[in-house]
């Protein structure tokens, strides 16, 4: 007695190319919807990436001129300018600001009206600008933050020239005067 055979190997085969077909063509389909959209990237829409990459590189820092004095016809100083640390954060560059901030606590004396100043600013400013934590620091405060600079990545201690008026609010008027 023969075996029977159930197979059909022409049928089969048949098949077989038939789906071999049908994926080699969407193979294709797809590899042409991935140049496509390449050649739409590259060369429609050039220019909007090209900016959007400009503009993502290049950062405007303001730098502020120094201040002249303000003197009267006698000579005597209305207005002088006088250099003082400030303690300056970047955001982008910080993995936990509230951490880093209440080690900082540690280190400087921080008073609440600072840190509600600084979330103000936070709120106002761009990830990659420094904000000022705490200005008119000491000698001793720069220097302890500098000396301890290693565990604050993102942490500043910058010279900044403040403006001073011997006599407060009787030139004022005269003067103009801007609190910070």
């Amino acid at each position: 007695m023969r075996p029977t055979r159930f197979k059909n190997p022409q049928a089969e085969d048949g098949q077989f190319q038939l789906r071999l077909i049908v994926a080699y063509v969407f193979m294709l389909l797809m590899f042409c919807i991935l140049i496509a959209r390449f050649v739409w990237l590259q060369v429609y829409q050039y220019e909007h990436f090209a900016t959007l990459a400009q503009n993502n590189r290049i950062s405007l820092l303001p730098i502020l001129p120094n201040r002249g004095l303000i003197m009267d016809r006698n000579g005597v100083i209305l207005a002088q300018n006088y250099s003082a640390y400030t303690l300056e954060l970047v955001p982008s560059k910080m993995p936990d600001m509230n951490a880093t901030i209440a080690e900082l606590g540690k280190l400087v004396n921080i008073t609440p009206r600072d840190e509600k100043l600084f979330k103000k600013l936070l709120g106002e400013s761009k990830d990659f600008e420094s904000i000022p934590l705490k200005v008119k620091l000491s000698e001793e405060e720069a220097a302890r933050v500098a000396a301890n600079a290693w565990r604050f990545p993102g942490v500043e201690v910058k010279a900044r020239l403040f403006r001073d008026y011997p006599y407060k609010e009787l030139t004022s008027h005269v003067l103009g005067y801007i609190g910070r």
